[in-house]
């Protein structure tokens, strides 16, 4: 079995290859927010890390951690003035790793 550190490179490789152009992230990036992971890929990603880590995820719901694939006028003006979408719970690097360590879902600490 990995340990946390291991998982999270992993899970920091895996982000590099596919789906994330960014070159400089780490256990506090926050996978929607600060990585742009939404809709399908982020639904890929996560499944992919779920099922390759024997996660149990009944207790996660998505849609609190990301938006769908499609832009919002709101997620438009955030772009142009540089504002960070606020409406999603953050979910990091450091936590799925935490969660894919343990083997379930649980929710992050506030």
């Amino acid at each position: 079995m990995k340990n946390r550190d291991d998982i999270l490179s992993d899970l920091q490789e895996i982000l590099r290859g596919k789906y994330t152009a960014k070159s400089e992230f780490g256990e506090s990036s926050r996978i929607y927010q600060d990585l742009n992971l939404r809709g399908m890929d982020a639904w890929e990603f996560l499944s992919m890390i779920f099922k390759k880590y024997d996660v149990e995820y009944n207790e996660f719901h998505f849609s609190d951690y990301f938006k769908g694939e499609y832009f919002s006028f709101a997620d438009i003006l955030n772009s142009i003035f540089n504002r960070k979408d606020t409406s999603k719970k953050e979910l990091t690097l450091g936590h799925l790793s935490d969660v894919c360590f343990q083997g379930r879902w649980f929710e992050p600490k506030k």
